[in-house]
């Protein structure tokens, strides 16, 4: 899982567990070691008394990591409300309100847009 705070993805991939556990770790620092690792590589990778312990082939690299705790989760499960609507709608009722938008980094919650579905009737149909 990975966050800049407005924006968060969440990846499952399939692996040889030995002990399951969640950590937090420098993305930057491990991307760095992983993009310079052979093609084919096995990694190997284990947790303990706060550092990640990288191990493919001869090298071997250790990372300070944070308590899973620290890392902020954005939302979790499904999303209660579903809906579609044309391309050129979206962009235009994000048109018209973006002026609105905040572009203050203190405050990043206000650098979004908050959309709800509300019940339509007749009269607005």
């Amino acid at each position: 899982m990975a966050t800049d705070l407005d924006l968060q993805i969440d990846e499952t991939i399939a692996a040889a567990i030995d002990q399951a556990g969640a950590i937090t770790v420098s993305a930057h620092t491990l991307f760095d070691i992983a993009r310079k690792l052979p093609e084919g590589a096995q990694v190997q990778l284990s947790a303990a008394e706060g550092r990640l312990t990288v191990v493919a082939g001869r090298a071997r690299f250790s990372l300070a990591t944070l308590p899973r705790d620290d890392f902020p989760v954005i939302a979790e499960g499904e999303l209660p409300t579903q809906f579609e609507l044309p391309a050129t709608t979206l962009k235009a009722i994000i048109d018209k309100t973006r002026f609105a938008i905040s572009t203050e980094e203190t405050r990043y919650y206000l650098n979004g847009i908050f959309l709800h579905v509300a019940e339509m009737t007749a009269s607005r149909c």
